[in-house]
């Protein structure tokens, strides 16, 4: 089932393999005379064939395998150029600038590529760009959104990529990508301009990798939040840039087993380039991290076996690392440069 109804000028492609040198037929739904052979499947690459002899535009088509089996990966669905709802498994191309209000592009099941291939996706200032729900293996890159309150927003989705977009969000609650429990998801190399938070992730994030984006915002630049005590688990902040101009440019709450390594990060005003609280057993190292103002370069509240290490951390107007909060047990800080141009370098206590 196609998520359109293809017409006679339309094609299908599909992505299959055969050892045994078999074939591919096409039909209309329940039909028996042939529309489309694709011939002969041999080694596993793309294969496509057009509908020249459909006469009855549909959405849906029956494909068989003669003369041998025939393994497919995935059919790839008609080209992109409006707003709507994908729900069916498949690779979706943008292949013009689209517009809407509301959520523009509503993925409603698994097994989705979407390559906006460079084009936009706009509103008027409201709605979201690209939402998933409940869904495993999405994979959305190559997007540009502009003038939306969430660019992108996923929840309860596993297993999932979302690379190399270039998002703008406006208003005082926007966000660049939203997203909750998220398991296994990387989220890479995308550009991000927010006048609010720039990614914030809630509800126990697992083994979710937040690697190469370049963040600029208000409020918190990345963010993210464990529900349950120590429920966010397994997760790696890597190789950012992120700057926040009203808060912090790193914060993570609630977490365990996680690594911020090799950020660069600048925050201003009273926040801390890199706050985490309330966590175990995580990794802070290799970040260069700035406050210019009354804040921290890095701190780190109510945590317990912490790893600190090889971090330059300065502040103009507090200290270049502090470890607060009655119950930072067990930190083990090594090989950081920490600078204060009015305080402390390394901070230990407070409450």
């Amino acid at each position: 089932t196609f998520s359109k109804n293809l017409t006679s000028e339309n094609d299908i492609t599909i992505y299959a393999r055969s050892n045994n040198s078999g074939g591919v037929e096409v039909y209309e739904k329940d039909g028996t005379t042939k529309i489309a052979d694709f011939g002969t499947i041999g080694e596993d690459k793309e294969y496509k064939i057009y509908l020249t002899n459909l006469t009855t535009p549909g959405d849906t088509f029956d494909l068989k395998a003669i003369g041998g089996d025939v393994e497919y990966d995935y059919v790839v669905d008609p080209p992109l150029s409006a707003c709507g709802t994908i729900s069916s498994a498949g690779v979706y191309t943008l292949t013009a600038n689209i517009s809407g209000t509301g959520t523009c592009i509503n993925i409603n099941t698994s097994d989705v590529t979407l390559d906006c291939a460079g084009f936009g996706i706009t509103s008027d200032g409201t709605g979201t760009g690209i939402a998933a729900s409940s869904r495993i293996n999405i994979t959305i890159k190559n997007c540009v959104l502009n003038n939306l309150t969430f660019g992108i927003d996923l929840t309860f989705t596993n297993s999932s990529l979302v690379l190399n977009n270039s998002i703008n969000v406006s208003g005082s609650s926007g966000i660049g990508i939203r997203a909750t429990r998220l398991i296994n998801v990387t989220i890479a190399n995308n550009s991000i301009n927010s006048q609010y938070k720039g990614i914030e992730i809630y509800d126990d994030p697992k083994n979710t990798t937040i690697q190469g984006n370049v963040i600029n915002s208000t409020s918190q630049a990345i963010h993210i939040l464990g529900f349950t005590t120590l429920g966010a688990t397994g997760n790696r902040i890597l190789n950012n840039v992120v700057n926040s101009t009203e808060s912090y440019a790193i914060h993570t709450e609630s977490h365990t087993q996680e690594i911020i390594a090799n950020n660069t990060c600048v925050s201003t005003g009273a926040f801390s380039g890199i706050r985490v609280n309330n966590g175990a057993n995580n990794v802070i190292e290799s970040n260069t991290c700035s406050n210019i103002g009354t804040g921290y370069g890095i701190v780190v509240i109510e945590e317990e076996a912490d790893i600190i290490r090889f971090n330059s951390a300065n502040s103009t107007g507090g200290s270049g690392l502090a470890l607060d909060g009655a119950t930072t047990t067990n930190a083990n800080v090594t090989n950081n440069v920490l600078i204060s141009s009015t305080g402390d370098g390394l901070l230990v206590g407070g409450g």
